[in-house]
């Protein structure tokens, strides 16, 4: 029986809930917004299924070497101005979909939170591309995948490094006709402060807005460039578009403020998820291959061991492997707790001004900064 001593010993994957045979275990959110597992003890029959396929608990993934990293472009211009960096999720996703496959991914529910989804054409792709900064709900998707590989059906999975764990260890065997896609991954925030933030950005703006109105989010739009990337929010009222350097939800997040206690010690950095490919933006590509740039979006590709699939409308480089370590050090190394995180936490509620708290937090006054070191001190705590 899995039992989650300390939030550290948990990714929030998933996948003991859909290992479990008797449906005994809930995925709850705790105070802070994140979800774990709780044990129906009447019902639980103690098969131990939900420990075998934690990946935290037990026998984390080895590993993998290396083989190439690319710079890469999907030169459809369309899908990567719309895409985070450069379309080669959309591009490999296209490829599966036209060999007969499917594609799960992170989008949006009808509450514009995010939930993994699983896209069968190439329109409904649009659903799952792009960034969403905030803990994605794995849900019944393990399950699926694994009905869908068992029918021989090619699937594509992306998702965070734990959540491609999670999907592996559930699986307990490798398939031929498995793709899986993680990313360089900075950490994930709390949905609830995604749901909180949102509510305050409808309710500022005193037009009597509500979730139906809003038509679409784009946590990395590049209508002020790739590198100037910004929260992007389409309603029937107008366009609310602000800079990550100036949005307090994005500010949060890059500071490691919000993020779920694991990614403090994530266990699975360095390739150690058992993805066939790692992505990421190419941050550092304007001075390595300066063709490879117009501040549009180029990806990052890691692979240990695959080819990708297909290159017409591809422009891929191979790069040297040191280029990881230099331009995406998250690939190693887990973020950093940011001081004010127990202040910020400390001091969330469900009525509470999170746009407020997240300001007082990210660059606060010198009456709060005593405030907040007053709190840090005397709420000192093991996450």
């Amino acid at each position: 029986m899995i039992n989650i001593s300390k939030p550290t010993e948990c990714c929030g994957c998933n996948a003991c809930v859909q290992a479990c045979p008797k449906s005994c275990i809930s995925f709850d959110e705790d105070r802070e917004g994140f979800r774990y597992p709780h044990v129906d003890l009447d019902r639980c029959i103690n098969c131990n299924l939900c420990e075998k396929v934690c990946p935290v608990l037990f026998d984390v993934p080895h590993k993998q070497d290396i083989k190439k990293v690319y710079a890469a472009i999907y030169e459809n211009e369309t899908i990567r101005a719309n895409s985070s960096s450069g379309a080669i999720f959309s591009y490999i996703s296209e490829k599966v979909i036209k060999k007969g496959g499917v594609v799960f991914g992170a989008g949006f529910d009808s509450d514009w939170e995010v939930k993994h989804l699983c896209v069968k054409n190439e329109q409904d792709l649009s659903k799952i591309r792009g960034s969403k900064y905030l803990q994605s709900r794995i849900e019944d998707s393990y399950k699926s995948t694994k009905t869908l590989l068992e029918d021989g059906r090619v699937v594509l999975f992306s998702g965070t490094p734990c959540q491609i764990a999670g999907l592996k260890k559930f699986l307990r065997k490798d398939y031929e006709n498995l793709i899986c896609i993680d990313f360089i991954c900075h950490g994930v925030p709390s949905p609830k402060i995604w749901r909180l933030y949102l509510k305050q950005i409808i309710k500022d703006s005193n037009l009597g807005l509500d979730l139906g109105d809003i038509e679409s989010v784009n946590f990395r739009s590049k209508s002020l460039g790739w590198h100037n990337y910004s929260l992007r929010i389409i309603s029937s009222n107008g366009i609310r578009e602000v800079s990550h350097f100036e949005d307090y939800y994005n500010r949060a997040f890059n500071r490691n403020m919000t993020l779920r206690p694991i990614c403090y010690q994530c266990p699975f950095k360095g390739g150690n998820s058992g993805s066939d490919f790692t992505m990421a933006d190419f941050w550092g590509i304007k001075g390595i291959a300066p063709t490879m740039y117009d501040d549009m979006g180029t990806s990052m590709v890691i692979s240990y061991g695959k080819e990708v699939i297909g290159l017409e409308k591809l422009r891929l480089l191979e790069e040297p492997i040191d280029c990881i370590r230099k331009y995406n050090s998250s690939y190693y190394e887990s973020a950093q707790i940011d001081d004010n995180r127990v202040v910020f936490f400390g001091h969330l509620k469900d009525n509470v001004n999170i746009i407020k708290l997240l300001k007082r937090c990210i660059t606060p006054t010198l009456l709060q900064r005593v405030s907040n070191r007053i709190y840090r001190l005397t709420h000192k705590k093991d996450i």
